[in-house]
């Protein structure tokens, strides 16, 4: 679609983000075992990770913080490493923005770009800051990192923006739209989900 001409931006984001490399790798396996669960994690910038690409839309505080606070929230069984990134030549078409390091002491890619469409990859969680307020998660509140978490979905609005999409009524927007539906409050299976909210659909 963007070869064509179609701006269609994709973030990523966990799954998202590991499917986004294992289909530029021809659907080969690529992830190893990694087991980071419930982790508040820094960012470790690589070279122009913070001046290129999605960062460069953020604040020079919100970089600062992702730096040096342990703000993002991850929980993943699999990684992707820079070794298997260079060795599946994938680097060739992405570039490695940060990498993190999980309290197992693994090290592993945590954003990627695409050298050529506006695709983003995510291996952390940033809905999570704001929307997650289950206890066990242990997510990280700060105020610092609910307005950094924001900007990633900012990114992805403000990308998304610049297609041509658009329903051709509002009678066939208004059929799409997710207020067609209502959250269930999960509390009660709080022993079964970290989700604080579930949509239920037929």
């Amino acid at each position: 679609m963007n070869s064509r001409g179609d701006y269609f931006p994709i973030l990523g984001i966990c799954l998202g983000f590991e499917l986004l490399l294992f289909v530029e790798n021809k659907e080969k396996e690529l992830r190893t075992d990694c087991n980071c669960f419930h982790e508040n994690l820094s960012l470790r910038f690589l070279k122009n990770g913070s001046k290129t690409g999605l960062y460069k839309t953020f604040p020079k505080k919100s970089l600062k913080a992702l730096a040096k606070n342990n703000i993002t929230y991850n929980y993943h069984i699999w990684c992707i490493t820079r070794a298997t990134m260079n060795s599946t030549k994938l680097s060739d078409a992405w570039d490695i923005l940060t990498e993190s390091k999980a309290g197992n002491g693994k090290k592993f890619v945590s954003t990627v770009q695409s050298k050529k469409y506006p695709f983003v990859g995510i291996q952390f969680h940033p809905e999570k800051n704001s929307y997650e307020w289950n206890t066990v998660a242990h997510v990280n509140h700060s105020r610092i990192a609910i307005e950094t978490s924001r900007l990633f979905y900012d990114w992805i609005v403000t990308e998304a923006s610049k297609n041509k999409h658009a329903y051709p009524s509002h009678a066939d927007l208004y059929k799409e739209v997710i207020y067609n539906y209502a959250p269930t409050m999960s509390y009660p299976l709080n022993n079964k989900t970290s989700f604080e909210q579930i949509y239920f659909f037929d």
